[in-house]
């Protein structure tokens, strides 16, 4: 088992499942050891095996805390909310202090866009264990939604789309800033955390993005639609593929990002407003950056623009 916990420490996830299938056939009767083959088969994308592992953890053990946060995060992995949340209850039923447990429902409030039950997940978390770098990510995730819901406030409020009372228009425009701000704190406390994450690249340049969104500079102003003379124009938008990864753990789903057209002609300062697991987020980045388009004008000056891409991963 120390050899496996090692080298899952260490990233290896192929040597480390390698070693945890030594120790469960050493130890068919240890629930410890199943656990940690399942959680390495998760990342490895073997959901069939690893889901079979955490169900023999609990066959000998059902009353195994950790056993339960690894089955909900499998089930969540493969689009099975419900029953996921249902599993992370009773994790936290058996152990309230569970930071895998709250991150599972956590994730769950994110992709429900119910951002502040997002956000106070990710402070249960930090409750625990302030130095749980996923905790920060969820976080900052959780205020860029936040921020999402406020710029859509008033974008709608503006064009006349809804009737807003001023209260609510006054509170989104004053969040604003400051959301941003903070969701660029939180990234950067996961980052110092977790240098060595794999979407580390990814999310280092939504911390420069974040930074360069709360620019207040107006000669390096970044427009939104709208404040243009003329949109940027689009030509050329490449597919992003699959990954193998992905694939054979069946995830499919859209990847959002936030993304500057440039004044220059180039793909600026990408932002994930929402992502997918098993590579499919930094496939969709990549294929952003490799848009090709006409920048947008304002009094025939080219000028940056910020754009919302969608990229969707479906598996026929």
């Amino acid at each position: 088992l120390e050899r496996g916990l090692r080298l899952y420490r260490q990233r290896d996830m192929k040597g480390a499942a390698k070693a945890f299938r030594e120790a469960v056939r050493k130890r068919k009767d240890d629930p410890r050891a199943w656990l940690y083959l399942g959680q390495a088969l998760v990342v490895r994308g073997e959901l069939k095996d690893a889901r079979k592992a955490f169900d023999n953890s609990l066959r000998l053990d059902p009353n195994f805390a950790a056993a339960h946060a690894g089955r909900a995060y499998l089930l969540l992995t493969i689009g099975h909310a419900f029953d996921a949340e249902k599993e992370a209850a009773r994790a936290l039923e058996l152990d309230q202090k569970l930071i895998d447990a709250h991150y599972v429902v956590g994730l769950i409030r994110l992709r429900e866009e119910a951002w502040l039950k997002a956000i106070e997940k990710a402070d249960a978390m930090l409750k625990v264990d302030d130095k749980t770098a996923v905790a920060y990510l969820l976080k900052s995730e959780a205020l860029l939604g936040l921020h999402g819901l406020g710029s859509r406030i008033l974008s709608e409020e503006r064009r006349g789309a809804y009737d807003y009372d001023a209260a609510t228009v006054a509170a989104a425009s004053a969040a604003q800033p400051s959301r941003l701000k903070e969701a660029a704190d939180n990234l950067e406390k996961y980052l110092a955390l977790a240098p060595d994450a794999p979407d580390a690249a990814t999310q280092r340049e939504q911390l420069e993005t974040l930074r360069a969104s709360t620019e207040t500079d107006p000669a390096r102003k970044i427009y939104r639609q709208g404040e243009t003379t003329t949109k940027a124009l689009v030509t050329s938008k490449p597919e992003p593929g699959f990954t193998e990864e992905a694939r054979s753990a069946g995830i499919t789903g859209v990847v959002r990002l936030r993304a500057v057209l440039g004044a220059d002609g180039r793909v600026r300062h990408i932002m994930v407003m929402r992502g997918l697991r098993y590579g499919l987020t930094e496939k969709a980045v990549r294929a952003a950056r490799a848009i090709k388009f006409k920048p947008a004008t304002f009094n025939g000056m080219p000028v940056s623009q910020f754009v919302i891409l969608e990229y969707n991963f479906n598996i026929y």
